[in-house]
């Protein structure tokens, strides 16, 4: 397991939904400031990468080189303009 530096943020850029060309409302999701959620690298990268998290795939931007099947604990910065994750840990077990 690999844990990231919580001290040096490490923060992902979510852009919009694979699935469709349309972005889905960050109230949908559900999702809102400080919140924590579980994520998977479903293809990898070093700049852009396909996250999977709430049952939908995302297409995403980070500074890491994250890799495929990679789970990650990432903490919600910021819904609005829009989404923006800091990376708590890579690497999360599935215990």
């Amino acid at each position: 397991m690999t844990y990231v530096n919580t001290q040096t943020p490490v923060n992902l850029f979510v852009h919009h939904p694979v699935a469709t060309a349309h972005a889905t409302e960050d109230r949908q999701l559900g999702l809102r400031a400080e919140q924590i959620v579980q994520a998977t690298v479903v293809e990898g990268g070093m700049d852009k990468l396909t996250l999977e998290f709430n049952q939908q795939r995302f297409l995403a931007e980070s500074p890491l080189p994250l890799q495929t099947g990679e789970k990650l604990q990432l903490q919600v910065l910021s819904t609005e303009p829009r989404l923006e994750f800091r990376v708590l840990q890579s690497g999360v077990d599935d215990r």
